[in-house]
């Protein structure tokens, strides 16, 4: 009997506490706190816990476990409550497994044929099983099942048909009813199993058999059946189907064959053909050997697999309760078809050893896959979250709630005291109703703040929408990869603010100038409650602006040298203490963005009706009809300004094509047609300016949803350069030029046709100048050369190609041209140039007759060495 023993250390328990310990180890490798979503949920409810019993419609059996997790582990060793859970699922797959094995196969075959089960388990998806460590319920819920379901075989395993274990099993299976609903899928198998074994028992026994199991049901459902019964004074299945009127929440016909495919690729992408055959394999041995438990496992898998199948999405843990079924049969299977390769062999005496050490190799194999995974990079774990916490409870007092975007909300709501929302959830409807919500909480006396957690640089609309009305003053960074919050805000710094009203009635800013420049400023909602009766603008001692308006602002400034320049707003009301003063090069495009939740709003100077109906979002405002927009003109001198109007049909005509007009200071009207397609559009207007006006009036009717307008200024300046690829050049390609493309270097440029034009605009000059066009030089070589002609307002250039002295991989097209061939203002240029089909060279279907790739376009000075 030594042997025997020995042997069963070195197939049973070595390889059952190897996988324990590996998967201990590994999770405690890979752990981390995820403190949003349905565990924030779940563990605000623990802490509310008995409290809630009245207000919650999440199952209470769960956050009671919770409850006492915390007492036991504190608020951040927590997350690991649900360990010892999985733990115990593990050994119970393993015993139950055994148990149905056992039920028609020699005693030896149980042990190794739930540690093989125990192992599949372990092996199948090991980062669901570092997810589900988090606070969710379903860990706890398949261990209840799973011990139901176990106690039910040996129940009927009992020569003495002990009713205890009966009512036990009915009992664990009312509490994982009261921890998760769809628990009660498990009773129509169960009812099979246990008929199965009690139809051929005396008479009467079958009756009392249910009712025994019936009472232990009933026993461990009815606190949940009590809290729907104080929730809506009846009882029903669930909480969730008493508070939201429908009895399977989130189930959706429609919605199966979907979520099923995702599940199909899912299981064949973690364990592939050889399981499913096992499994199968498995199923048609235990019919064969006619075993009733397993068939019965077989019949909750493929239930569970239908059920959710028609959840609204695919979730991994939810179709778990299929591998927690599905892994005993394939343990079977792997049984049975190693004792038949075996009989086949004429070997069929030596079937449980060879299966002893395919689990011990098995188990070995999946236990050092465990060990050998390493562990979490980065993860924010209970040092991070209680560091966090600290920082944040030392910048927000009591009772103070942080306005920020999720999940990193949540994770305040779940792991402080302080109050925490989106912004973005109040502006669902409309910006005004996050500002009413927003000033409901302020109203109450409670401090305010806002974290920040979109990239520096990148528009954040809450961030706009506090700053039209609130000064937002800096009280704490949180850098991600010191508070590895990074998988909380994607990887963005999170800034805390303090959001302030406005206090006092001057601002002033310093900026640096250097060279003429357009000056914007932003000044946000200054004419919003009607109190004010004046806003200027000054710069020193002079004053630039009489009156400024709502939004963005914009003014002409012309030093004599580089100057450190005081700006100044000032007011009889309080004003911002950022006015976010940029300067801007004379040539570059003044972006009016007229949506309300712009970083630069320029909203002011609409017409009302722009203000009846909502645009698609609010980012865009919408017109149906006609209406006006005042479109600034802060430059001094004369020239000519396109405006690029963005936008998209908003009409429900059967028209191909929506009709939009536009005329600007009342001249001749712009016709023109954008497609019904959902995108938005370029619609570009030319017009004169003459230096002394400070706006055009411009009248646009049809039915749109406006973005955005460019004013795009044309200066006649002596030199010229034009950025092709860039948001400012459409206005001066109007013809021979494909949509913006990325270069191998990361630039945007454009691909010519065969035939382009530019609108080149030059003032007179007595010198001699030069133009140079600078082009990507990426054709296959296969392709011809492009040959480039060029003609300037149809005089023909004599151009030299070039390789860029300073660029790699770019070429330059070098062309003098002598003072008389320019005309003041708008010239044209013209390229002619030999093309290459991408279709027809590398056979990718890109069917365009491509020119060549140019990044820029400059006028300069002719160099004196030409």
């Amino acid at each position: 009997m030594p042997g025997s023993r020995g042997q069963s250390l070195l197939h049973h328990l070595l390889p059952a506490l190897f996988l324990l310990v590996a998967f201990l180890v590994f999770i405690l490798r890979n752990w981390h706190i995820k403190a949003y979503s349905d565990p924030m949920a779940w563990l605000n409810t623990a802490k509310a816990f008995p409290g809630v019993l009245a207000k919650s419609d999440l199952p209470l059996g769960y956050p009671a476990f919770l409850w006492l997790a915390l007492k036991i582990t504190g608020p951040f060793y927590v997350f690991l409550a649900n360990l010892p859970v999985l733990s115990l699922l593990v050994l119970l797959i393993g015993g139950l497994a055994a148990a149905a094995a056992r039920e028609t196969e020699p005693t030896g075959t149980g042990a190794p044929i739930g540690i093989l089960a125990a192992a599949l388990v372990l092996g199948f998806d090991p980062e669901l099983l570092v997810y589900m460590t988090n606070p969710y319920r379903d860990p706890l819920s398949y261990v209840l099942l799973v011990g139901s379901l176990l106690l039910l075989m040996r129940y009927a395993a009992s020569p003495t048909r002990d009713r205890l274990l009966l009512a036990l099993s009915g009992l664990l299976l009312g509490l994982a009813y009261c921890v998760r609903e769809p628990s009660l899928l498990a009773l129509g198998p169960m009812f099979i199993l246990g008929f199965l074994h009690e139809r051929k028992s005396p008479g009467g026994s079958l009756v009392r058999a249910i009712f025994t199991f019936g009472a232990g049901l009933l026993a461990g459902a009815l606190p949940l059946l009590y809290q729907t019964f104080v929730l809506r004074q009846q009882v029903s299945i669930s909480p969730y189907s008493a508070s939201r009127d429908t009895l399977l929440p989130g189930l959706h016909a429609v919605a199966f064959p979907a979520t099923v495919s995702k599940a199909g690729a899912y299981f064949l992408g973690h364990m592939g053909w050889i399981p499913v055959l096992l499994l199968l394999s498995g199923l048609a041995l235990a019919l064969h050997q006619r075993n009733r438990a397993m068939p019965c496992l077989a019949l909750l898998s493929a239930l569970y697999a239908v059920f959710y199948g028609f959840y609204w999405m695919f979730s991994k843990r939810y179709f778990f309760s299929v591998v927690l079924g599905g892994a005993p049969l394939v343990a079977f299977g792997a049984y049975g078809a190693t004792r038949a390769l075996l009989r086949a062999a004429r070997r069929p005496g030596w079937t449980l050893p060879v299966f002893r050490w395919i689990v011990l190799l098995f188990s070995l194999a999946t236990g050092v896959k465990l060990l050998a995974a390493g562990g979490a990079d980065r993860p924010f774990r209970a040092p991070q979250a209680r560091q966090f916490v600290q920082a944040l409870e030392k910048a927000v007092p009591p009772g103070g709630a942080v306005f920020c975007e999720r999940p990193l909300s949540d994770v305040i709501r779940t792991l402080t005291d302080r109050t925490s929302s989106p912004l973005g959830a109040h502006r669902a409807e409309s910006p005004a109703q996050a500002i009413e919500a927003f000033e409901a909480i302020r109203a109450s006396g409670r401090p305010t703040f806002f974290m920040k957690t979109v990239p520096t640089g990148k528009a954040d609309p809450d961030e706009a929408l506090l700053r039209r009305r609130y000064d937002l003053e800096l009280a704490a960074d949180f850098p991600a990869d010191e508070y590895r919050i990074e998988n909380f805000n994607f990887g963005n710094p999170a800034t805390l603010y303090r959001i302030l009203p406005w206090s006092q009635t001057e601002t002033k800013q310093t900026v640096a100038i250097s060279s003429p420049a357009i000056l914007q400023i932003n000044a946000g909602d200054l004419w919003r409650n009607g109190q004010r009766t004046t806003a200027q603008l000054w710069i020193g001692d002079s004053r630039v602006l009489d009156r400024v308006e709502n939004g963005v602002s914009f003014v002409e400034i012309l030093p004599a040298a580089q100057v450190s320049a005081t700006i100044s707003l000032r007011s009889d009301q309080p004003v911002p203490l950022d006015f976010s003063p940029v300067l801007l090069p004379l040539d570059a495009p003044l972006d009016l963005d007229v949506g309300e939740l712009s970083r630069n709003p320029y909203e002011a100077k609409l017409s009302p009706e722009f203000f009846q109906e909502r645009a698609h979002n609010h980012h865009a405002r919408r017109i149906k009809g006609r209406g006006t927009v005042e479109l600034p003109l802060p430059w001094r001198e004369p020239m000519t300004v396109f405006a690029e109007f963005s936008v998209k049909s908003a009409g429900e005509g059967q028209d191909a094509k929506e009709r939009i007009g536009m005329s600007i200071n009342g001249g001749e009207p712009v016709a023109s047609k954008i497609a019904h397609d959902g995108r938005y559009h370029s619609v570009i207007v030319s017009f004169a300016h003459d230096g002394q006006q400070t706006t055009a009036r411009t009248e646009l009717a049809g039915a749109i949803d406006l973005d955005r307008i460019y004013l795009h200024p044309a200066r006649a300046a002596e030199t010229w350069t034009l950025d092709v690829g860039s948001a400012a050049d459409a206005p001066f390609l109007p013809e021979g030029f494909y949509s913006r493309e990325k270069a191998p270097d990361g630039s945007t440029a454009r691909w010519t046709a065969p035939r382009a034009r530019v609108n080149v605009f030059l003032a007179h000059s007595t010198t001699e100048r030069e133009l140079q066009i600078e082009y990507a030089d990426i054709r296959p070589a296969a392709a011809p050369a492009p040959d480039v002609a060029l003609s300037f307002n149809g005089q023909p250039l004599s151009a030299r190609d070039e390789t860029h002295p300073a660029n790699p991989g770019h070429r330059i097209l070098r062309a003098p041209f002598p003072p008389e061939a320019v005309r003041p203002g708008e010239n044209q240029l013209e390229l002619l140039c030999r093309t290459w089909n991408p279709g027809d060279l590398l056979k990718n279907g890109d069917t365009r007759d491509l020119g060549i790739f140019v990044d820029a376009i400059r006028v300069v000075p002719r160099p004196a060495a030409d």
